[in-house]
């Protein structure tokens, strides 16, 4: 299935671009920040269908919608937004779906399932565990929440390297005791963090240059490459990690050997996790407190903002759901405890100050559910140069009234 995406955020762009690119039953054909550029390369790529972000300058995803569907009118249309108020045009506009940023890979997964449905084509079983283009094996069973890591279905986890991601960049060799890997240099454990991420992709040389060294000459960028990809072989290979770094058409690919990664953790959790008790809850709550650093934390990568967001909207997802479950429970105090969390993490994040409000609103607490709302305008205001959106006013004002 041929898919295009289309928005003007590169980060967001980016962040799709690699979330379809895990999923074997589409391919991304192409990614556009410009409207115009993306109608103009649907008539020769003859996309299946297209991830359009709404609110873009110049011409909208709504407006660019009509175009792509005049211009095919079998091509489905799938919204991606940040915002809910479109949903009502979306749909008149016969869209496929509509997607609420940050995307999460399993509403993902079923949006392509639809997709696959309406164009008749029978959807291969998704199998619970496989290796994917990290060459990683996860199941929920290899997730022990007492030391919040993973190992590869079949494998003992301490014959394994480990890499750790959250809250800097961390690489161990396989074996009992783990030794930290040391890198010749800030640049080449760089540029192993960039080849990890994109593991399993073939990534244009240009695109290393650019990404790692920006401001050097083509000459000098070319030989910092060479000599970086040298070293990173090289420490490899000393630790005692099976890897290779392919060049085939001016591009490069890294494979390596399974590891224990927690960004695996997370998204493992992320999708299995299932809160039916207060045991399954408070395990959820530990295996957040012990992966709540960012991506990278602490190292100027400035190409990582992307992939950083991504984890982050994972990161808040999972806090708000916790958040969710303790309400139900009226356990207001845990509820708090995992709602923080979220902000701590997205503190523009519109979900989880509605929840916030919420639980104040159940507290009986009129102070403090004032005192949330003005400071979440403040912040709107202040950051973002917005007011509050709609439905959040409106559940503000009818808290308010019943208090």
């Amino acid at each position: 299935m041929r898919v295009l995406i289309v928005d003007d955020e590169q980060p967001a762009l980016d962040v799709m671009e690699l979330l379809l690119g895990e999923d074997e039953r589409v391919r991304v054909v192409g990614a556009f920040s410009y409207p115009n550029e993306a109608l103009a390369a649907a008539a020769d790529l003859k996309p299946d269908a297209v991830f359009v972000d709404i609110q873009m300058p110049g011409t909208d995803g709504l407006a660019l919608a009509e175009q792509l569907k005049e211009l095919d009118e079998e091509m489905e249309i799938i919204f991606v937004t940040a915002y809910q108020n479109h949903a009502l045009e979306a749909f008149q506009l016969n869209a496929l779906d509509y997607i609420l940023k940050p995307v999460h890979p399993s509403l993902l997964s079923k949006t392509i399932d639809r997709l696959l449905k309406r164009k008749g084509i029978s959807s291969p079983k998704q199998p619970e565990s496989k290796e994917d283009n990290r060459g990683r094996s996860l199941t929920a069973a290899s997730i022990d929440p007492s030391i919040g890591e993973a190992a590869p279905e079949n494998a003992d986890a301490d014959s394994l390297p480990r890499i750790s991601c959250l809250g800097g960049f961390r690489m161990y060799s396989p074996g009992i005791p783990a030794k930290p890997i040391k890198w010749r240099t800030s640049k080449t454990e760089e540029l192993m963090a960039y080849l990890f991420l994109k593991k399993g992709h073939n990534i244009p040389k240009w695109e290393i240059i650019d990404k790692i060294w920006p401001d050097s000459t083509e000459e000098q960028a070319h030989s910092h490459l060479h000599t970086t990809l040298y070293k990173v072989r090289r420490t490899l290979k000393d630790a005692g990690i099976e890897a290779h770094i392919a060049f085939i058409n001016s591009c490069y690919k890294l494979s390596l050997q399974p590891v224990v990664c927690d960004l695996d953790l997370l998204e493992q959790q992320a999708k299995t996790a299932a809160l039916t008790d207060d045991r399954s809850a408070a395990e959820h709550e530990r295996f957040l407190a012990s992966h709540q650093g960012d991506l990278f934390e602490g190292l100027d990568y400035a190409w990582s903002e992307s992939f950083r967001e991504y984890y982050r909207g994972l990161f808040t997802d999972m806090s708000r759901r916790l958040a969710s479950y303790w309400i139900e429970r009226e356990n207001y105090t845990a509820a708090a405890s995992a709602i923080n969390r979220a902000l701590s993490k997205s503190t523009l994040d519109e979900n989880s100050h509605e929840l916030q409000l919420q639980i104040h609103f159940l507290r009986k607490d009129r102070t403090a559910l004032v005192k949330q709302y003005n400071k979440l305008t403040e912040l709107l205001r202040t950051e973002l140069g917005l007011a509050p959106r709609e439905s959040t006013r409106r559940l503000y004002e009818k808290m308010l009234e019943q208090l």
